[in-house]
């Protein structure tokens, strides 16, 4: 009780500092001696808005009294009560005897750092009469410094509020408790189970990268008022790659286990929870930058979910090659050079390779084409150097599609995926959040104009062709919002004229909100600062740098502005203005200058090449396909003669590449600088033209974007006769990028004639891209009615779906679901399936209750709010259902009169109730269950004769798997998941009849001893065991054909393949041995997999 309340007094000391910061000015010295009461009272505040705001800092008070809570509770677990409650009052004291005033916090930097400084009297004092013991010193400081870090996190995020303002936000009931309760929510936490200490130089740098990159600069609102912070959730929509098939199997939109696919189409979490090595790559402004961040502050605040919940240990070290461009690249201590390096202070020696060492690192390595193509295979030798060091870690690599191969890293273990172009409902979705966020300080008519602008611009794009063929990832997405919302008038509908305006409208915007006259906006014109721009594009991509010195760069615009003949401007007070005043250059960093976005110096450089008449030495120059993206925007805005004579040197450029290789990259550009020329002679466009025809068909998705960029002319030469199936999926999705009546006659041309096992997964990804009845009724005539199921993810194409021929429907609800999509899947007779994920609206499945459909599959994942399931009794037809993560008060037990379920997964449960629904669901085959309290071992469950696959996942209880002899007779596969007590399987009995077995994430799992009880086991799959060593117990499986050894770095002797007489595949990638080219040899009925072999072949 003593330490509730003594936590509660923090939380109050806490509150009470920052009201009396919101309520007294600065320049009013006498106001910082009053009380709280007296203060409003001298602030004119009524008597209404004092309770109003004497309410929200007490509910202040109680959320960091919890937030405290944690660390009370989990850290030094042998520390008495008694002392505990003696460091807390201690704390109190400090924070009572504290200056927080104002003055005091301007004196200390307004930084956590500064405030620690600031506290060293007050704490010495309080300590000279406390007499605390060393373990309870230590205990106080570690509760000060979480107070403290609460009270600059408000005063960091939140805005002293004065006169009217601080009025206005009192008449609104909690604005001021829901704002922080966001931001602490947001704040990296302690974790609540004490299973891993966590160092307060690991919260402290955790925290760090939480604040410096949860923050996103989206255009038009950032760049326009660059003081507002918008968390990264603003623009983050999930994106959507292309994987090369990773182990763990796929996820595709049209179910059938009979059609082989090399490639898998969905959510990057997904690709990512299965690839710990991933290369992610994708055009400009498509978001791989904002995909790191995001990683990087999910990892921060343990915020990860499923798929990723894995994840949430990680402590991720976010590291931008551009800032490497003139500089070595960073070494082991180094890694967090960019962001959080001033907190290390405090870290102990050899932190971050402890972190690395264990397993625990997210390494996420961002902008690979940032780099000059000479420095690439530095970057390639030093990121298989920290691999082949660090094999546990988790490593994601960005870089735009042209400046690495798929097989770029392969030899390390890396895969490799393609961020698509965003959907119609991806795009209506961002286009909502970049209004809202501009909506943040506007008042309700500034917010209803938003919400009219918004409707509007999806309105155009539904409409417009170009609109919809240019809104295909989040930087171009951020513009047409931008300029919609600045013009109020008609949109671009090329790409080149969409940066020139956005340009514009940043260079000539004023700030209205400032009293400082800039005598600049009135001396440079809107062409001036293009100029001065320009030219310092041009020296960065000639130098190859991506970010400079601030004193370079100022010694570029010196030089630029020579030509500026008759006037004297101080070069400082350009950079400035440009900095400051229009965005478009930004100090990312104290000292070193980049653009706002590489497309913007792109452009801006192309302009540069097209003013000095430089377009064909631009041609001549070709070394790379990092260059490309400049030749396409210089065509675009070259004069027409200019655009015919870069269009002539670069076909000749074409006729005079030495192998095919080289060639067919030449054709592409070709193709894509199409989309940009709209000036040419006819006859140079015929030639251009031709050489479509000799790329025709497209094998590869990047080609179809390459050829979509030319427009409709693609169409023309695009045919639907003696494809493979490679070429007919890129053609399909070359036809629907370029959109149209024209588009959907081929698509519905290529279905008519192919087989649609081979065609049929495009066909449903590109339908959102097309009005969904007419695709259905002309594209899917051929689809047979009952060979697959259809999954449904993007719900604009639902009202196709009730006249599509399919005959079995899943749809898939994720986010914010619209209970009209919801009425509408109820209403289809075909739905055999409904799967939700993190549907935070979702409180029951009453829609269900009135189906159409067969309903066999019901799913709900991550749906806290969903607490009444009473509808499942009224579908007759469910044999497949999960539960995992809904409300905590849902009872599982009633699922035991869901008698025809085959296949159930539900948690958290526990012991009692688990055995209760095994014992009464006689069909059973299939049972998962997740977080089940209680359950110390399998036999606790009971004995079910129908049971083929258990699957047990973080149950801390369980310790053994225990004798199964006589209970589950038909057992054949089990997995065994994020089991922290289980550390061996010895006492196992009878388990003879199990063929696969998976240990997945059990941190204790040390031994091997007791698995001779699986003496049928012909699959093994040992994943991330970091405990475990000795792999001889499994010379006892003589019926052993698959074994997989991923991420045990301790297991460091392969003697026991001698022993293995029938094993057939071997997988070790990520553990402590690889086989060796002696062993490639020495066992040739044993096929290792791709990059285990490549690995053994490198080291050779």
């Amino acid at each position: 009780m003593a330490i509730e309340a003594g936590l509660m007094k923090i939380g109050g000391s806490i509150a009470t500092a920052c009201g009396k910061l919101w309520l007294a000015e600065r320049k009013r010295k006498a106001e910082r001696e009053l009380g709280l009461a007296e203060l409003a009272q001298a602030r004119g505040l009524g008597l209404l808005p004092q309770q109003r705001l004497q309410k929200q800092l007490k509910e202040l008070t109680e959320t960091i009294a919890k937030k405290l809570s944690v660390a009370v509770a989990t850290e030094f677990p042998r520390l008495p009560d008694n002392e505990r409650a003696a460091a807390i009052d201690a704390v109190v004291k400090t924070l009572d005897m504290a200056d927080l005033s104002d003055s005091a916090l301007l004196r200390a930097d307004m930084s956590l750092d500064g405030l620690e400084e600031a506290l060293a009297e007050p704490v010495r004092v309080v300590l000279a009469g406390a007499h605390l013991g060393p373990e309870t010193t230590a205990y106080f400081e570690l509760v000060l410094w979480e107070a403290v870090a609460y009270f600059a996190e408000i005063i960091v995020s939140l805005p002293g509020f004065q006169g009217r303002a601080l009025r206005e936000l009192l008449t609104r009931e909690s604005t001021i408790i829901d704002s922080l309760r966001e931001i602490f929510d947001r704040m990296p936490q302690r974790s609540d189970t004490g299973e891993r200490p966590v160092t307060k130089a690991e919260i402290a740098y955790s925290r760090e990268i939480a604040r410096k990159l949860d923050l996103v600069e989206l255009f038009g609102v950032t760049s326009i008022s660059p003081k507002r912070r918008l968390p990264l959730s603003v623009a983050y929509v999930g994106l959507t790659v292309l994987a090369d098939r990773g182990r763990g199997g796929a996820m595709y939109r049209l179910e059938d286990a009979d059609v082989a696919r090399s490639v898998d189409e969905r959510g990057v979490e997904a690709v990512l929870s299965q690839n710990p090595r991933l290369l992610v790559r994708g055009e400009a402004g498509s978001g791989k930058t904002t995909l790191l961040r995001w990683l990087a502050v999910n990892a921060a605040r343990a915020g990860f979910e499923a798929p990723l919940q894995r994840w949430n240990d990680l402590v991720p070290f976010f590291v931008q090659l551009r800032r490497y461009s003139d500089k070595p690249l960073p070494g082991l201590q180094d890694l967090n050079a960019g962001i959080g390096w001033q907190v290390m202070a405090d870290a102990p020696r050899g932190w971050i390779g402890s972190v690395l060492k264990d397993g625990r690192g997210l390494i996420l390595v961002d902008g690979l084409d940032e780099l000059p193509e000479s420095r690439r295979k530095h970057v390639h030798d030093w990121l298989e150097d920290l691999v082949a060091a660090y094999p546990g870690c988790r490593y994601v690599l960005t870089s735009r599609s042209p400046a690495v191969t798929d097989d770029w890293l392969e030899n390390a273990g890396f895969r490799h995926a393609e961020l698509q172009a965003m959907s119609p409902s991806h795009v209506a979705l961002f286009v909502r959040h970049w209004h809202e966020a501009a909506g943040v300080d506007e008042s309700e008519e500034g917010r209803q104009d938003l919400e009219m602008l918004r409707g509007r611009l999806v309105a155009s794009i539904d409409a417009s062709l170009a609109l919809k063929s240019l809104a295909t990832n989040p930087l171009l997405c951020a513009l047409l919002c931008a300029l919609n919302r600045d013009r109020r008038s008609s949109l671009p509908t090329r790409r080149i004229e969409l940066y020139r305006t956005a340009l514009e409208m940043l260079l000539s915007k004023r700030d209205s909100g400032r009293d400082v006259v800039d005598k600049l906006s009135e001396e440079l014109s809107v062409d001036d600062k293009l100029q001065v721009l320009a030219d310092l594009a041009y020296w960065y991509t000639e130098t190859g740098l991506a970010t400079a010195e601030r004193d370079r760069v100022l010694y570029q615009i010196e030089l630029s502005l020579r030509n500026f003949s008759g006037r004297h401007l101080d070069p400082e007070d350009v950079y400035r203005h440009l900095l400051l005043r229009t965005g478009v250059l930004r100090e990312p960093v104290v000292g070193r200058v980049d653009f706002l976005h590489k497309t913007f110096q792109e452009f801006l450089c192309a302009r540069r090449i097209i003013e000095s008449d430089l377009g064909e030495k631009l041609i001549s120059k070709i070394r790379h396909e990092q260059s490309y993206e400049i030749i396409v925007m210089a065509v675009g805005q070259a004069r027409p003669r200019e655009q015919n004579r870069i269009f002539t040197k670069l076909l000749r450029k074409v006729a005079a590449a030495e192998n095919e290789t080289d060639r067919k990259r030449l054709k592409l550009l070709v193709v894509r600088c199409l989309e940009t020329a709209n000036r040419l002679s006819p006859d140079l466009y015929e030639e251009a033209l031709d050489e479509i025809r000799e790329i025709i068909p497209p094998r590869t998705l990047d080609e179809a974007r390459s050829l979509a960029m030319s427009g409709a002319d693609a169409l023309r030469y695009l045919t639907v006769s003696d494809l493979r199936p490679d070429e007919a999926v890129a053609s399909i999705r070359t036809a629907a990028l370029v959109g149209g009546t024209e588009a959907l006659e081929l698509i519905t041309a290529i279905a008519e004639r192919y087989s649609f096992a081979s065609i049929g997964d495009e066909l449903v990804s590109v339908w959102p891209f097309f009005e969904p009845v007419e695709f259905a009724q002309r594209v899917f005539k051929k689809a047979p009615s009952d060979a697959m199921t259809l999954v449904v993810d993007d719900m604009t194409v639902l009202p196709g779906v009730e006249v599509s021929p399919f005959s079995a429907v899943v749809c898939e609800f994720a986010g914010a679901v619209k209970p009209a999509d919801l009425a509408t899947a109820a209403n289809l007779r075909t739905l055999v399936g409904a799967r939700l994920s993190g549907c935070p609206a979702a409180a029951d499945l009453s829609w269900l209750r009135d189906c159409d459909g067969p309903v066999a599959t019901v799913s709900a994942t991550r749906c806290e709010n969903l607490r009444d399931i009473s509808a499942l009794e009224s579908l007759p037809g469910l044999t497949r259902l999960s539960l995992l993560d809904i409300a905590p008060s849902v009872d599982f037990s009633r699922l035991a009169e869901l008698k025809g379920l085959v296949e159930l997964q539900v948690g958290p449960t526990d012991q009692v109730t688990a055995s209760h629904l095994v014992t009464s669901l006689p069909d059973l085959e299939t049972l998962g269950l997740s977080s089940c309290i209680g359950l110390a071992s399998i036999s606790d469950l009971g004995a079910h004769g129908s049971l083929r696959r258990l699957s047990l996942d973080d149950c801390h209880a369980l310790t053994r798997a225990g004798d199964l002899t006589g209970l589950l007779p038909r057992l054949e596969s089990l997995v065994l998941e994020e089991l922290p007590q289980l550390e061996d399987l010895e006492g196992t009995g009878g388990a003879g009849h199990i063929r696969s077995l998976a240990v997945r994430w059990c941190d204790s799992f040390a031994s091997l001893e007791g698995i001779e009880a699986f003496t049928g086991l012909e699959e093994l799959s040992l994943i991330e065991l970091r405990s475990l060593s000795d792999l001889s117990p499994l010379a006892e499986l003589k019926e052993l054909r698959r074994l997989r050894l991923r991420d045990c770095r301790r297991v460091r002797d392969l003697s026991i393949l001698d022993r293995l007489p029938r094993l057939r595949l071997l997988d070790t990638v990520g553990s402590g041995v690889q086989p060796t080219p002696r062993h490639l040899a020495a066992y040739p009925r044993i096929r290792f997999s791709d990059n285990t072999r490549a690995q053994a072949r490198d080291d050779w």
